[in-house]
């Protein structure tokens, strides 16, 4: 009984594990943006630097919502799908979709 019982828990921490896996959340790496230019690739989440806040100039979604203007403040986060980053000043993390 106690061999089924690990082989139960073993095959549940396995689907934990793929499940967590699959989110990928930061697994794929990302990019350090701290200029002004036009940054364009899938992010999947925006992370801003402890140090400071930041406006973008630039910031679009893969279905087309244009956040440009809006703030972060210092260690915030927002996560979506984002394909355009821009930023006045200040920096971000910005992870990797893919």
């Amino acid at each position: 009984m106690a061999l089924t019982t690990m082989k139960n828990l073993q095959q549940f921490l396995n689907r934990v594990v793929q499940g967590n896996y699959s989110r990928n959340f930061g697994m794929q790496g990302g990019i350090y943006i701290d200029d002004t230019n036009v940054h364009t690739f899938r992010a999947q989440a925006i992370k801003c630097s402890a140090l400071s806040a930041v406006r973008f100039t630039s910031l679009k979604t893969v279905t087309g919502d244009d956040m440009t203007g809006m703030q972060l403040l210092a260690g915030d986060v927002i996560y979506g799908d984002f394909t355009e980053i821009r930023i006045d000043t200040g920096a971000v993390y910005a992870y990797s979709k893919s």
